[in-house]
C-alpha cells in the first residue's frame, strides 16, 4: 500500500467514526436539541452549566410554563413539589447574573416557548460579579453536543449514576439536591462563626454590568410577557441584623428594575423570621437545606396560586 493510499484510507475511517459518532449522539439526544418534546432530561454529576443551557434550546422552552433564576442559594428547590404548576430550575450553582441573562434569553427566543411567569432569586451573591466562569454557555455548544469531550464526559457520569457509583443529584425539574450526601448538617455552628466574623460597616457593593444584566433578565419577561415574581433570599436572621441597613439599601436600587405588574416579595421581613430564626432550613451560613428549600418552595407556590 502506497503512503498517499494510506493516508486517504486513514482519513476516510477517521471521518466515517466521526460521522458515526455524531449520528449515535444525535439519536441519543441527551439534551433534548433534535425533534424533542416530551421525553424527561436530566444532569449526570454535578456540573450543570452546559447541560442547562443546552435544555434552554428546547426541553425548558417547550415543557414548562415557569423558570426559576437564581444562583447556587436556590439551586435546591424542587420545582416538582409543586403539583399545579411545571416549572424548571435553571438556577446554576456558584452562576451569575451574567450566565442567567443568557440562559433565560435563549429560552425565551425560541419560537415554541410555553413559558408564562419568571420567578427571579435576588441576594448580593447574585450581583457581586459579572462575565461568564466558563466557556459551556455559548451557542457553540450545540454542535458540540453531537461529538466532543463534553459528551464523552456525559456518558461516563451517566454510567456512573446508573451504576450507583456516585449519587444521583439532580431530577428532570432541574434540583440539585446538593445536601444529599450530609441531609442532616448542623448549621448552627456555620451561622454563629459568620456573625462572628461580619461587620456592620461591609457595604453590599452591586458590580454595575450585574445590575444591568438582571435589568436585561426583567425586559426578556418583560417582551415576552411573562408574569415576573422576584423575592429576595432568606438569609439566617442575625445575619441578616447585621447589616440590615446595607440590605435594605440593596433592596432599594434593585427594586427599581420593577413595573408595577410585578410581585416583588422579601423573605428577611417580619413576616417569614419564623423561616429565618430556624437553624434547621440552612445546611450552612447561606444554602438552605431540605427543609428550608421545601419550605421556601411552598411559599413560592402560595404567591404563584394568589
Amino acid at each position: 500500500m502506497t503512503s498517499k493510499r494510506f493516508f486517504y484510507l486513514s482519513l476516510s475511517l477517521s471521518a466515517i467514526i466521526l460521522l458515526s459518532f455524531a449520528l449515535f449522539n444525535y439519536c441519543r439526544n441527551d439534551y433534548g436539541l433534535f425533534g424533542y418534546k416530551a421525553k424527561p432530561l436530566k444532569i449526570y454529576g454535578q456540573q450543570e452549566r452546559l447541560p442547562k443551557y443546552l435544555f434552554s434550546y428546547r426541553y425548558i422552552p417547550e415543557n414548562f410554563e415557569g423558570i426559576i433564576v437564581g444562583p447556587s442559594l436556590t439551586d435546591n428547590l424542587n420545582p416538582e413539589l409543586i403539583k399545579d404548576y411545571k416549572i424548571y430550575n435553571a438556577s446554576i450553582y456558584g452562576g451569575n447574573a451574567t450566565e442567567l441573562r443568557l440562559l433565560v434569553e435563549n429560552a425565551l427566543r425560541q419560537q415554541d416557548s410555553e413559558v408564562k411567569f419568571l420567578i427571579l432569586c435576588l441576594d448580593p451573591y447574585f450581583t457581586k460579579d459579572s462575565g461568564k466562569k466558563t466557556s459551556h454557555i455559548d451557542p457553540r455548544e450545540y454542535r458540540g453536543s453531537l461529538g466532543s469531550v463534553d459528551t464523552i464526559r456525559l456518558y461516563y457520569n451517566q454510567f456512573m449514576v446508573k451504576a450507583g457509583f456516585t449519587p444521583d443529584y439532580f431530577n428532570s425539574y432541574g434540583c440539585f439536591d446538593f445536601t444529599l450526601e450530609k441531609p442532616n448538617k448542623d448549621a448552627r455552628p456555620y451561622i454563629k462563626d459568620a456573625a462572628q466574623k461580619a461587620s456592620s460597616k461591609q457595604k453590599i457593593e452591586i458590580n454595575p454590568e450585574a445590575f444591568e444584566d438582571i435589568r436585561q433578565i426583567i425586559a426578556a419577561a418583560h417582551k415576552n410577557k411573562l408574569q415576573v415574581y422576584a423575592f429576595y433570599f432568606p438569609r439566617p436572621h442575625e445575619l441578616y441584623l447585621l447589616r440590615q441597613q446595607h440590605y435594605l439599601d440593596y433592596q432599594a436600587k434593585m427594586n427599581s428594575l420593577f413595573a408595577p405588574g410585578d410581585i416583588v416579595w422579601d423573605f428577611n421581613s417580619e413576616e417569614y423570621l419564623d423561616f429565618s430564626n430556624d437553624y434547621r432550613n440552612y445546611s450552612d451560613e447561606a444554602h438552605l437545606s431540605k427543609l428550608g428549600a421545601t419550605a421556601l418552595l411552598r411559599e413560592i407556590e402560595k404567591k404563584l396560586e394568589s
